[in-house]
């Protein structure tokens, strides 16, 4: 099962509250045993002077009584208060992870018309990578990186002129270069923001090849990032089935065919092996799709990681 999305990178004020949270824990533990300590000490202390004959037996019983109720009413106050703050922390990382997930479908779509006429590259491509990721059955894929990674990975393509960018002709190789840059700008813009930084495996690697001969840094094999890898190829297969405006769309067949020929070359041999048998169904069920269907079933998807890291996150500090 790959690792899941993380509810608790939030920005601002969100983590101020997980912060105080977590502050409020420490001091209620330390209260606790402070009074733990009182009670064992004034328990030995009233044994000892009951041994002397200065304090009777009942006088003990009753102040060992008295410190005890003290405690526990403590206790039971301040526990509905700790049940509160902690349902306010996951409804705020619920919200703030929803609301970065949109934030983030809605810029990669923006970029993605410029290139193809549509948002729905974005989107076809971003189920493909995590139906892919699922079917490699790895605790090594971070999942998050590779959502928004997926959403953002041509991010800088915007600052690429539609001359280039849009050329229906071969480009000549000062124009290919400058369409290389986009890697780099991607990282640029991501770069200042901490919740988008996942993202930067996939926008910085999504163009190297398994032999070392992409860019990007020119990594050479399992170097390359996991979510990079699987990335590739499911971008490569969007590209080649899908119409752009300097070319027309391949059949699945055809695409898969090609994309053969580069096992080993540009595409991580054992990840493409998994993807061919995955690659048939998933054309038919998600590159047919209207963009609104395209939305639903990734919102399903988002829905269910979402579900699944709130109850692993609760689980996880319950035992802490």
């Amino acid at each position: 099962m790959a690792r899941r999305l993380s509810v608790y990178d939030l920005p601002g004020k969100y983590v101020m509250d997980h912060v105080r949270q977590s502050i409020l824990k420490r001091l209620l533990l330390a209260w606790l045993l402070l009074s733990l300590a009182v009670l064992i000490g004034v328990g030995l202390f009233a044994a000892w002077r009951a041994r002397q004959g200065s304090l009777q037996v009942r006088n003990t019983s009753t102040l060992t009584i008295t410190i005890l109720l003290s405690v526990a009413a403590t206790a039971l106050l301040l526990y509905p208060l700790m049940l509160s703050l902690n349902r306010r922390v996951y409804r705020f990382a619920d919200e703030v992870l929803k609301g970065n997930i949109e934030i983030a479908s809605v810029l990669g779509a923006a970029i993605a018309q410029r290139d193809s006429d549509t948002g729905h590259h974005n989107y076809r491509v971003t189920l493909y990578a995590i139906r892919l990721a699922e079917a490699l059955h790895s605790e090594q894929v971070d999942m998050r990186a590779l959502i928004m990674g997926a959403f953002l990975h041509d991010v800088g393509k915007i600052g690429i002129r539609d001359a280039i960018l849009l050329k229906p002709g071969p480009l000549s190789p000062e124009e290919f270069e400058t369409i290389r840059t986009h890697v780099k700008r991607g990282i640029d813009i991501v770069h200042p923001s901490h919740w988008l930084i996942p993202a930067r495996d996939v926008i910085a690697h999504h163009h190297e090849k398994y032999d070392g001969s992409g860019y990007g840094h020119g990594l050479l094999g399992e170097a390359i990032p996991l979510v990079a890898r699987i990335f590739a190829i499911v971008d490569v297969f969007d590209a080649l089935t899908s119409h752009r405006p300097y070319k027309t769309a391949m059949s699945c067949q055809e695409a898969l065919e090609l994309m053969k020929l580069d096992s080993g070359k540009h595409f991580d041999p054992g990840i493409l092996d998994v993807f061919l048998t995955l690659a048939e169904g998933l054309q038919h069920e998600v590159g047919q799709a209207s963009e609104v269907e395209l939305i639903a079933k990734l919102l399903r998807v988002v829905e269910r990681y979402r579900l699944q890291t709130l109850k692993e996150e609760g689980s996880s500090r319950t035992r802490r």
